[in-house]
């Protein structure tokens, strides 16, 4: 499965599964029409080399048809990353919000030591955690906003870094992957270290 996202997505389709070169990658580019959704229709991309591709390694492809070697693809309307990622931190929140009503119906208070301690966990991702934390301090109230997984940032650092191999600037590349940030070193510094942080279990 691919490095960008661990499911089959643009680039594991192309580049792992019908090219072995950067020669067969452009044929591909060259013979094929690219299509994006954007709400309930298709855009068509301007791809014409493997730098532009690379801008959606980690899309699914909704749909695709090829004819005599000529591919016809159109990708979802978002990058499988965030989609994977906000889902799971949903779910997660969603079961923790249940515990939390529990607690609450058993007049028991709801506190990090004591979910962690009743469910004995031997291994909890860090952004379930935070969510934890969070339900203890805001309760219904508790958001997502903020709050990344280290799976899911590892992936957008192995995009970004990719993205600057195949040409991009740093700031073109960050822009595009991290798209809630402005670029500027500090912005850049500060997502990265985000990434540093889970990697080393300190956030």
């Amino acid at each position: 499965m691919s490095r960008f996202s661990g499911k089959c997505d643009l680039y594991d389709t192309i580049e792992m599964i019908h090219c072995d070169s950067e020669e067969a990658v452009q044929e591909f580019i060259d013979n094929a029409e690219f299509y994006i959704w954007i709400g309930s229709r298709r855009h068509r991309l301007n791809i014409t080399n493997r730098k532009e591709l690379a801008l959606y390694y980690p899309y699914i492809i909704s749909m695709s048809a090829c004819s005599n070697g000529y591919h016809n693809i159109t990708l979802s309307g978002d990058c499988f990353i965030d989609r994977e990622e906000r889902e799971r931190l949903e779910i997660s929140l969603g079961y923790i919000l249940k515990d939390y009503r529990r607690y609450k119906r058993k007049k028991l208070k709801f506190t990090y030591d004591n979910y962690i301690g009743e469910y004995k966990y031997s291994y909890m991702p860090e952004y379930k955690k935070e969510l934890i934390r969070r339900v203890e301090k805001d309760g219904e109230k508790a958001s997502i906003d903020g709050v990344y997984s280290l799976m899911h940032e590892y992936y957008r650092k192995e995009w970004y870094d990719t993205l600057v191999e195949l040409g991009w600037t740093e700031e073109e590349a960050f822009r595009w992957v991290y798209r809630k940030f402005f670029c500027s070193e500090e912005d850049r510094n500060k997502r990265f270290k985000i990434y540093e942080d889970l990697k080393n279990g300190t956030k």
